[in-house]
């Protein structure tokens, strides 16, 4: 009857417990099959949805693990952590195949290259670094005319030509990968922009974050060398969610975008 039906449909809501502290990061692979998680207990861990359980325990950092990232090809994740280093791994191995060092401070974000040859990685020293993954060499660091504030999120754009980076100020500086120059710097919130993507055609740039708004901005025009009147002639929309901050933004295959984070009204309303 109705009763056995409900018990048969899976439940909305998987919780996986196994970290012995807050868990900060989490990420789906491709086929949405696994979750990659990282803690304060300085491990990351691979969880199987079909399973409902942990299939493996990487004891990734000393220290908290604050960002945790799948590559867009194979079997390759990185985490990165308060002991200023970035880590490369495979699912298939409990040891890193990769440790790149050289941040003065946390690395708070990463990001793979579409290629999978690089991977970059933001830092609290303010800096972006572009790295090697099979020589594990750094390639470009960012950080002329760049930030002044700690770098929180990190998005190649899809042909791999231009990176964005955004940081706790709001500020939002795109790269161009193979100069490594600084062309722009994108200002429109208030607070820290968590989110950035690229549209599945470059043509958009979003970014996200802690002031409740996502911003749209024209990529072709932030990225071209004419002079722009006005005080801020690249963003093309705002788009607002009132109490929501947004911890998660991004493009859909089909271009839509799709946000998330916690409904914090104030007291009154």
């Amino acid at each position: 009857g109705a009763a056995a039906e409900a018990e048969a449909r899976p439940t909305d809501v998987l919780v996986l417990r196994g970290h012995r502290g807050p868990v900060y990061a989490a990420a789906f692979s491709r086929d949405d099959n696994f979750v990659l998680s990282g803690s304060q207990d300085g491990d990351a861990r691979l969880w199987g949805l079909q399973q409902r359980s942990c299939l493996v325990c990487y004891r990734a950092h000393a220290s908290p693990v604050w960002h945790v990232s799948f590559a867009p090809l194979g079997s390759y994740f990185a985490t990165a952590g308060h002991d200023h280093t970035l880590r490369v791994w495979t699912a298939s191995q409990l040891q890193p195949l990769r440790l790149l060092a050289g941040h003065l401070g946390d690395v708070r974000c990463s990001a793979f290259h579409p290629n999978v040859t690089y991977i970059a990685s933001g830092s609290t020293d303010r800096s972006v670094r572009v790295w090697h993954v099979d020589k594990a060499e750094l390639v470009r660091l960012l950080c002329l005319g760049g930030h002044e504030a700690p770098v929180c999120a990190l998005a190649f754009s899809h042909d791999g030509a231009l990176l964005a980076s955004a940081a706790d100020d709001g500020a939002v500086c795109v790269w161009r990968l193979a100069s490594g120059a600084h062309l722009r710097t994108l200002r429109a919130h208030k607070g820290p922009a968590w989110c950035l993507d690229f549209s599945q055609e470059n043509a958009l740039l979003l970014s996200a974050g802690a002031d409740a708004s996502m911003a749209l901005w024209d990529v072709a025009a932030a990225t071209s060398d004419a002079a722009a009147a006005g005080e801020e002639p690249f963003l093309l929309r705002r788009l607002h969610t009132k109490f929501t901050a947004l911890h998660a933004a991004r493009f859909s295959r089909a271009n839509l975008v799709l946000a998330a984070g916690p409904y914090a009204p104030p007291a009154d309303k």
